[in-house]
């Protein structure tokens, strides 16, 4: 061969090296996988370039039909014809004023004649803290007691659910009927006569 085809074969060789090297490739003609990258002083630490984020962002949905409902059925308190709940009257029983004490007993037999169901749910809350009042030193909280008996009572006989909260009441009726005040005994008497007529023994 002529050695002038020699040289030119060479010197394209070298031009072909001389792109490849202003192209950014690296020595030995390959090509790197991944950059790495500088970690500056005193700035946050880069993430591996190898690892996946997994951070993910939600979102919630509150449904203002749904705080205000449940099973079609509104969640407001039930309350007597005095706006007082069942836990407000029967907390007002222990009230030290003898007054507080007959409305509350009043708010509890119209609260029970409007919303009859609570009766049968709540009744041992109920006689529990209503029939301690027999022996009230209050006529009026006497009287309201009485009018109250005479209502649910019978309801209660009516659904077979009174007998579970008669050792109750006959308990709270034996210590009136011992006190020595006429008045309370009397009363202690009609409300006997109350439990007889709703349950006869």
């Amino acid at each position: 061969t002529h050695p002038r085809g020699c040289l030119a074969i060479r010197k394209s060789g070298e031009e072909q090296a001389n792109v490849g090297f202003s192209l950014g490739m690296p020595k030995g003609g390959k090509t790197a996988d991944f950059k790495k990258r500088k970690q500056k002083l005193g700035k946050k630490k880069l993430a591996p370039t190898s690892t996946t984020a997994t951070q993910f962002k939600t979102r919630s949905v509150v449904l203002l039909e749904q705080a205000q409902f449940a099973d079609g059925r509104d969640t407001q308190p039930t309350t007597s014809r005095g706006s007082h709940t069942l836990p407000e009257l029967l907390a007002q029983l222990r009230h030290y004023s003898p007054d507080v004490r007959r409305d509350a007993l009043l708010g509890l037999n119209d609260l029970l004649h409007d919303h009859p169901s609570l009766l049968h749910t709540h009744a041992a809350e109920v006689l529990s803290g209503a029939a301690p009042l027999v022996s009230d030193t209050a006529a009026r909280v006497r009287r309201a007691l009485l009018t109250l008996l005479g209502a649910v009572l019978p309801r209660l006989e009516q659904s077979a659910a009174l007998a579970p909260h008669e050792p109750l009441l006959r308990l709270n009726l034996q210590a009136a009927l011992s006190r020595e005040e006429p008045a309370v005994r009397a009363d202690a008497v009609d409300a006997v006569a109350l439990l007889l007529a709703a349950r006869p023994a």
